[in-house]
């Protein structure tokens, strides 16, 4: 009784402390010298202070992220990284790996105080789906970052998933793919909705984390393709070492 009520709290109540205690204090530490390396334009510094907070966030629990296919991923080289997301800790751990890379997401996130104007100093390139015109800025910012050799990222299914499993992607990335016509990087993430599903507050680290890099997808050969074509040859690459979420 008093081993297994030990291993709860070191799971559950541990790695849920730490979340709420020390992760937002910290992440409070580092924007101050994240801003100024900004500001003085040092991205290297930038990309090894943002690789620094992300892993020490899983440090903190007792976990490390498991990368597989690093490989896939060519120095230099420009990608449309598209990822399954089921967890508020996806975005942490792409960036162990990731750090420099240029998010695609939700314009609101820039109104958080402090935390948005960071990131507005960052590559996060914000779209607003209800509003087009916006839409085509943040294309037109995506396009920019490509020809510079930022990978982008984004998350095909627009919000984290429900049950842990694959939802339905939307069209937005494929808009990007025919303006910059730049190859998909198909990236699974495994363990994360254990750790905190959608709904959950408490944190579960007893599932390992796990980040597969899939083989690139040619932009050249999606192109002519339509775009069910295209999103299910993505979904098809991304879902190949998904671990489906028995519920």
């Amino acid at each position: 009784m008093i081993k297994r009520s030990f291993r709860k709290i070191i799971r559950i109540y541990y790695p849920t402390l730490t979340h709420y205690l020390f992760h937002y204090f910290f992440t409070l530490l580092i924007i101050p010298p994240g801003l100024l390396l900004t500001l003085i334009q040092i991205p290297e510094l930038t990309n090894l202070l943002l690789g620094f907070w992300a892993r020490m966030l899983f440090w903190s629990m007792g976990r490390r992220v498991k990368v597989r296919n690093r490989s896939y991923i060519k120095p230099g080289h420009t990608y449309l990284a598209l990822i399954n997301h089921s967890s508020l800790f996806d975005i942490p751990a792409i960036m162990t790996i990731l750090p420099g890379g240029a998010w695609i997401g939700r314009g609101k996130l820039l109104k958080i105080p402090i935390f948005g104007r960071y990131l507005s100093k960052l590559n996060y390139i914000p779209i607003e789906p209800s509003n087009w015109r916006k839409s085509l800025e943040a294309l037109e910012t995506a396009s920019m970052k490509s020809s510079k050799g930022q990978i982008i990222l984004m998350f095909p299914e627009g919000t984290r998933s429900s049950d842990g499993n694959l939802q339905e992607f939307r069209r937005g990335f494929i808009r990007i793919l025919r303006k910059t016509e730049i190859d998909i990087l198909p990236i699974t993430i495994n363990g994360l909705y254990n750790w905190k599903p959608k709904y959950q507050r408490h944190i579960d680290t007893s599932e390992k984390l796990e980040i597969v890099i899939n083989e690139p997808l040619p932009a050249s050969e999606l192109i002519s393709l339509d775009d069910k074509e295209i999103i299910q040859k993505v979904k098809q690459r991304i879902s190949r070492d998904h671990k489906i979420i028995d519920n």
